[in-house]
């Protein structure tokens, strides 16, 4: 789990996975939502410019680019349902 690996761990595994990506991928969805402070700095580091975690909530001017929440939706989320989240 990426909350007890060493930074050359996370920035190695992130890395490698970004070059089999592309640099396009530039958005890291950290695996459980856990993440650390060593783990945001290897992310920031391996490239990528925003990462999320699974809090539930919106996005706020200022937030922590690295420790983002979201929405969540599941298979039977309605596109009704979906417009009066991000509302």
């Amino acid at each position: 789990v990426i909350q007890t690996w060493s930074y050359d761990q996370i920035f190695k595994d992130v890395s490698d996975s970004r070059q089999i990506l592309g640099d396009e991928c530039i958005t890291f969805c950290y695996p459980f939502g856990h993440v650390s402070a060593v783990g945001e700095k290897a992310i920031k580091d391996a490239g990528f410019k925003m990462a999320f975690t699974t809090n539930i909530g919106r996005v706020k001017v200022g937030a922590n680019k690295y420790e983002l929440p979201r929405l969540r939706t599941s298979t039977g989320t309605t596109l009704a349902v979906f417009k009066e989240l991000i509302k």
